[in-house]
């Protein structure tokens, strides 16, 4: 009976070691599940667009670091955070709307316990994709076209009666 007593407390304590060895450098917090949203939902070649993502820290520690946006896999800044325990707050970046289909992201960066000012990973560290397409800007109307289109028509003056 001692024996196997011995041997639940040693398969438990190997059950629950992964959990408490990455307690110290992770912690439950990021982005939620679900998208990123944009600030429209029709969009045209330079039209300026909120992206927003939503950021929590399910932790017990204050979290600080930067949610990074991504437009096709590129970089197009970032917004730093800072979290207590069980709060949560929307980041936000604007982008100049550019023709095409593209493919929206975010993730989180520098992650770090705030007051210990030791890095952490979070547990949700990236959003999933958002794909949105951008039409052309539409034509500029004629009058507009006839009075930005070079003339063919202008001619040197002429002398009358001579």
């Amino acid at each position: 009976m001692k024996v196997l007593r011995v041997g639940s407390i040693f398969l438990l304590a190997m059950l629950l070691a992964p959990a408490i060895a990455g307690a110290a450098d992770s912690a439950q917090g990021g982005f939620p599940a679900g998208p990123l949203w944009l600030s429209k939902t029709a969009l045209t070649e330079g039209d300026s667009v909120q992206i927003f993502a939503a950021v929590y820290d399910a932790g017990t520690e204050k979290i600080s670091g930067d949610t990074v946006f991504l437009i096709d896999g590129a970089s197009i800044g970032s917004v730093h955070f800072d979290l207590n325990a069980g709060e949560a707050k929307i980041a936000s970046l604007s982008w100049n709307a550019k023709e095409g289909t593209h493919t929206i992201s975010a993730e989180l960066q520098n992650a770090a316990d705030t007051d210990a000012k030791q890095p952490l990973s979070l547990s949700k560290d990236k959003t999933e994709s958002l794909s949105a397409t951008v039409a052309a800007p539409p034509p500029q109307p004629a009058v507009v076209q006839m009075f930005s289109a070079p003339s063919s028509t202008v001619s040197s003056p002429r002398r009358i009666g001579s």
